[in-house]
């Protein structure tokens, strides 16, 4: 029974079961959302918002990968016990992301204006609205992402957690308001974003009252320290890119290959094996910050154990997973969205894909972990080549069940790649990768 609450009460255990309960409140209230949304807007304006609501991830790369970099130099500065410097690094982050992102939004928008009065882009004027909405609030969303970086830096991922569940407070009561005044695609759209950006931002609330303001300093300042990790979060801006490309692209190139309806059935149904793959992530996502401080300790032998054995329960987990939603399914989507969607082949392939998703999600939290993020990026890349190509050739014949096998098969190349990266990189002679950027 000690050694039970032991276990329970370790930093690292109840980091994850914060998130994973978190994260549950997270997926009943995602399905709520979009079972609210396919029922308030006609099947193309769904499409459409689906595809605007994949772009929140498209965004993951856009600070240039600071962020991320940050994170590693963060959680190896306080392994060592220099506070200070890791709330100068969070400052200065803070204030380059920010002038970043405010550049990007009017980048955008400009760039869309554009291709809108060109005819490239065909958007009904809601659309158009609905985008500008979007790309303002992802703009914002930079910021707050980057305080709940830190707050994994410094293992409080059950703040990050309670912040997950403010956002889902926020959210389903103003879609339930629209839906009750059939409102449309703009409100529908606001509500979503500002309350994902709103509960981001509040980060820096948790932050200001535990460690104080982050040290922001001039940007000539603040460049100078950011400037160190720019190799660091170039690398993960690309992983983080493609990685998107990759995972997140699937209901984009279903609408591009097939239609807008044909790509909200397809969303249904690859958010049912999201499920799963959310959870597992949100349970080994405190194993990243570990991972950079015990490198930055020189106790390497500590995350290849935990890279090896969580790996495979990863995989195992996800087969169990997929091969129940492969039988339940197409019920649970008819219940769920009032939809029918039957194709044996599309749920046998996104079980595959889900599969090895889990092996290479595990390994690639070490991974980033120690900084060793340009083996990623080339295996990453090959992914999606394969994946477009498949997408390309096979998809407008045999259907979007193309998309999920080729997505599946897709993952194998980086599968090995990472597998073999952590068995090199943290074998007996290992370098402490992470323990590089305390320079």
């Amino acid at each position: 029974m000690i050694a039970l609450r032991r276990v329970a009460y370790h930093p690292l255990v109840s980091g994850s079961a914060a998130l994973v309960g978190a994260r549950l409140v997270s997926i009943l209230a995602s399905l709520t959302a979009v079972s609210i949304v396919v029922r308030t807007l006609d099947a193309e304006n769904f499409g459409f918002w689906s595809a605007l609501v994949s772009l929140t991830t498209l965004t993951a790369g856009l600070d240039l990968g600071i962020g991320s970099a940050v994170r590693n130099r963060i959680a190896a500065y306080r392994a060592v016990g220099d506070q200070r410097g890791a709330e100068e690094a969070l400052g200065a982050a803070l204030l380059v992301v920010g002038m970043l992102s405010a550049a990007l939004i009017v980048v955008t928008l400009v760039s869309a204006g554009v291709g809108h009065a060109a005819g490239w882009i065909e958007w009904s004027e809601e659309q158009a609205v609905a985008f500008v909405v979007t790309v303002m609030c992802l703009g914002a969303f930079q910021l707050g992402n980057l305080g709940q970086l830190a707050l994994y830096a410094s293992e409080r991922p059950s703040a990050v957690a309670a912040i997950e569940v403010a956002r889902w407070v926020m959210t389903i009561p103003v879609l339930l308001l629209v839906a009750a005044a059939s409102a449309g695609l703009v409100p529908a759209t606001a509500g979503y974003f500002l309350a994902l950006t709103l509960s981001a931002l509040s980060a820096f609330a948790v932050l200001a009252r535990q460690d104080g303001w982050p040290r922001a300093g001039t940007p000539r300042s603040a460049w100078a320290l950011t400037r160190r990790d720019l190799w660091t979060g170039a690398g993960f801006a690309l992983l983080q890119l493609v990685a998107t490309l990759v995972y997140q692209t699937d209901v984009l190139i279903a609408a591009q290959r097939t239609s807008l309806v044909v790509a909200g059935d397809f969303a249904l149904v690859q958010r049912l094996y999201l499920v799963p793959l959310t959870l597992l992530f949100a349970a080994v996502t405190p194993l990243w910050a570990r991972t950079s401080a015990e490198v930055a300790r020189g106790n390497g032998a500590w995350a290849r154990h935990w890279a090896q054995r969580l790996s495979v329960l990863a995989a195992g987990a996800a087969a169990l997973a997929g091969l129940a939603i492969v039988v339940a399914g197409p019920h649970a989507v008819t219940i769920w969205a009032g939809r029918a969607v039957s194709n044996p082949s599309l749920y046998l392939g996104l079980a595959a894909w889900l599969v090895l998703a889990a092996w290479v999600m595990v390994l690639s939290v070490v991974l980033n972990g120690m900084g060793r993020v340009w083996g990623q990026v080339r295996w990453l890349s090959v992914a999606l080549v394969i994946k477009v190509a498949v997408a390309w050739l096979l998809v407008e014949r045999f259907g979007v069940a193309a998309l999920a096998w080729g997505a599946a098969a897709s993952l194998v190349p980086l599968a090995w790649a990472n597998w073999r990266d952590v068995r090199r990189s943290l074998g007996p002679d290992a370098r402490p990768v992470a323990r590089q950027g305390m320079s």
